[in-house]
């Protein structure tokens, strides 16, 4: 699952927190591989929200984040690639463990 918010929008950065938070509550929440993305690098003049605080919270979150741009494709291919590497690995973990416990994604 992609987590976006815009680097030119402060207020969409504190947005995904909220939303983050609810979806914790959901049961089986932490089956849910996640990327966080900070989405309009090509507008840096406008940039609102800075690296080092979207990073801090990928990690507080034990995930990865990137900056992306949807105008650029810069990082684009790249997130998506490592999404469906997040997926393949729970897959393959979950195969590994068949039988053991039961996980739905």
């Amino acid at each position: 699952m992609f987590l976006i918010f815009s680097l030119t929008d402060k207020k969409s950065f504190d947005e995904i927190k909220k939303i983050y938070k609810k979806l914790t509550k959901f049961k089986n929440f932490n089956n849910f591989p996640i990327i966080l993305i900070g989405n309009k690098h090509d507008d840096s003049e406008k940039r609102q929200v800075e690296f080092s605080d979207a990073k801090k919270l990928a990690d507080l979150w034990e995930t990865v984040y990137f900056e992306t741009s949807s105008i650029t494709n810069y990082n684009c291919k790249e997130a998506m690639q490592r999404l469906i590497d997040k997926i393949k690995n729970k897959v393959e973990n979950e195969n590994e463990n068949k039988g053991k416990n039961c996980v739905i994604i």
